[in-house]
């Protein structure tokens, strides 16, 4: 009863295993379908100047960003407007830009080669 017991417990650890790989497997997939293959590099990055505007930044990157937020802030000369976008590669990798008032203020990098 015990090897029994036994070997059930280890057959649903290995169908745990085998389903996670799967999963890993599928969303490397669906990043690869969704993205691209990876595109954006660090040599890319290095182009991206602070205060160019979001299109001069498409040149530099060749794809619209994904908008992550906008918001409108009050300043001592009225409003601005402040938006994140990211672009990611297909292994993860990604950009995220920071632009006030369409002007590059802030630029990040997360595993980019």
């Amino acid at each position: 009863m015990r090897k029994l017991i036994a070997l059930c417990l280890l057959s649903v650890i290995a169908l745990a295993g085998a389903i996670a790989y799967t999963d890993i497997w599928l969303m490397r997939i669906i990043q690869t379908y969704a993205y691209g293959e990876s595109w954006i590099t660090a040599a890319h990055f290095r182009q991206l100047q602070i205060g160019m505007s979001y299109p001069n930044a498409l040149e530099v990157l060749g794809r619209p960003g994904k908008e992550v937020s906008s918001t409108r802030i009050s300043t001592a000369t009225g409003e601005s407007v402040v938006t994140t976008y990211s672009w990611h590669n297909a292994d993860g990798s990604n950009v995220i830009l920071v632009f006030v008032d369409d002007q590059l203020v802030e630029k990040a990098r997360i595993g980019l080669q």
